[in-house]
């Protein structure tokens, strides 16, 4: 094969500066002390475990009001809503 056949162009700043969607993609650039709003306790916990594992910074999740997790699962939907929860990066 010839390099030569090959077109090239330049990626589009639209490209570069995309911006991740997912949340497991932002909170790998969070930094050392910010956090994210999580919609669930349960997504939270998965989402620790997965972002501790995969690099090699350390991640926390934790409930504001604090609320233990037995308590939280006890709780019905609507008061759920009230408590929110998030996953910071601390190391």
């Amino acid at each position: 094969m010839q390099t030569d056949d090959i077109f090239l162009t330049k990626v589009p700043k639209r490209v570069l500066q995309k911006t991740p969607k997912s949340l497991k993609s932002k909170c790998k650039m969070l930094k050392i002390g910010q956090a994210l709003p999580v919609s669930t306790l349960g997504w939270a916990a998965n989402l620790k475990m997965q972002l501790n594992e995969s690099t090699d910074q350390t991640f926390e999740y934790w409930t504001e009001p604090q609320t233990s997790a037995h308590k939280y699962r006890q709780l019905d939907h609507n008061q759920r809503k009230s408590i929110k929860v998030f996953i910071g990066r601390i190391a």
